[in-house]
């Protein structure tokens, strides 16, 4: 919780004080270093919240793509990732920041591009 309260202490230093003075001194880089974190930061709190509806996700899943197959191997699926939940807890982070910082550097690509 300190980590926490740290970390949210700095971003709002960093949004309600830094960020004006950005925008007064019209310095730009440091203005770009603050929108790169809301970014970060917001690509680090989806990734949160999606961890946290992961295991509702599985099951409508297993439901909307295994409409056709007999209940008892719905039953045993939903047994199998029960009993993996903390390894695809894991899998599924590393993903999810994987997946976000490549479009994250896509999106810094295109717009040096431009």
């Amino acid at each position: 919780m300190v980590t926490f309260g740290f970390l949210a202490v700095t971003y709002g230093v960093a949004l309600y004080y830094v960020f004006p003075l950005a925008l007064l001194s019209w310095d730009a880089s440091l203005l770009l270093s603050i929108f790169f974190l809301i970014l970060v930061g917001m690509i680090g709190g989806l990734s949160i919240l999606v961890f946290n509806f992961q295991s509702i996700c599985e099951i409508g899943l297993t439901y909307l793509l295994l409409f056709w197959e007999r209940t008892s191997m719905r039953n045993l699926l939903k047994k199998n990732l029960l009993a993996h939940k903390q390894r695809n807890k894991l899998t599924a982070m590393i993903y999810t920041l994987a997946l976000a910082c490549v479009m994250c550097l896509v999106i810094f690509l295109r717009l040096e591009i431009v």
